[in-house]
């Protein structure tokens, strides 16, 4: 069941669902047989704040401090600038080009309340970083004020003035 169904059952709004739930993206279905938590009903519910805009406009030849394996999960995103129209399936990893020399800090973190997009801009991260050191994560099933340990990299940067890249 998708988030935005659990929201409309529940007369929720899909960013109050997906935050209670501590999903990574809130566009990813919950797996069947899911226990979902059904937050407190609110005056004004929300079904926006919790989405990632992507910035078409910038571009980047490798990407500072890792990692450089990235999962696909929706089809449709584009291959690279030559190939801006071919579509990657769902499930595939994709190798991305590092910056050299780089580093982000990894930082443990218990995950209790929010969505990826809290994280990355709380932590000054990118959502797909995130998924990036957590590819196996989605969603929590624990207990409200509880929740994994999930890895969050933040300070990514250069180490020099003069970058390369590595694939």
């Amino acid at each position: 069941m998708t988030v935005n169904a659990v929201a409309t059952l529940n007369n929720r709004g899909i960013c109050d669902v997906a935050r209670a739930n501590r999903m990574s993206d809130p566009t990813i279905p919950f797996a069947a047989d899911t226990e979902v938590i059904i937050p407190a009903q609110v005056c004004d519910p929300d079904d926006t704040s919790c989405f990632t805009v992507v910035d078409t406009g910038t571009t980047n030849f490798c990407l500072m401090g890792g990692p450089h394996l990235y999962y696909t999960v929706l089809t449709g995103l584009g291959v690279d600038e030559s190939q801006a129209d071919v579509e990657l399936d769902a499930g595939l990893f994709v190798k991305i080009p590092s910056c050299y020399p780089s580093q982000c800090t990894l930082q443990p973190y218990r995950f209790t309340y929010g969505t990826y997009k809290d994280l990355a801009e709380a932590f000054g991260a990118s959502v797909g970083r995130i998924i990036a050191y957590n590819p196996t994560y989605s969603h929590s099933v624990a207990e409200v004020g509880d929740g994994p340990v999930l890895t969050i990299p933040m300070d990514c940067k250069a180490l020099s003035d003069n970058i390369t890249s590595m694939t």
